[in-house]
């Protein structure tokens, strides 16, 4: 049910770590891409930022904060409901490491 959800937080709030730096990366609004459908001008920003480091960050998504919200109050709950179902790693120090995919279909 909240796999949408869940899959937009993923896409917009990734974040990769490399040499114990955060990675920030190159950031454009909503507000933007949709001035611009063609991406005529954020066209060398999309290629760019795609190409090198696979990654953008769109800012400022109608709703996105209550759709984050909602996520965050039940993803825990979900995961837990999925059973055996997910792929589950234990570490040394305890740790459990759920992993949720999904499917698009056509």
């Amino acid at each position: 049910m909240y796999f949408k959800a869940a899959i937009t937080f993923l896409l917009t709030s990734a974040t990769a770590f490399a040499n114990e730096e955060a990675f920030t990366p190159h950031r454009i609004t909503y507000d933007a891409l949709r001035a611009d459908p063609l991406h005529i001008e954020n066209a060398s920003i999309l290629i760019d930022s795609l190409s090198q480091e696979g990654i953008i960050s769109v800012t400022g998504i109608p709703g996105f904060r209550k759709t984050k919200r909602d996520l965050m109050i039940h993803l825990h709950a979900c995961l837990m409901d999925q059973g055996d179902n997910v792929s589950k790693d234990i570490f040394q120090d305890g740790t459990i490491r759920r992993t949720m995919a999904t499917v698009t279909l056509p």
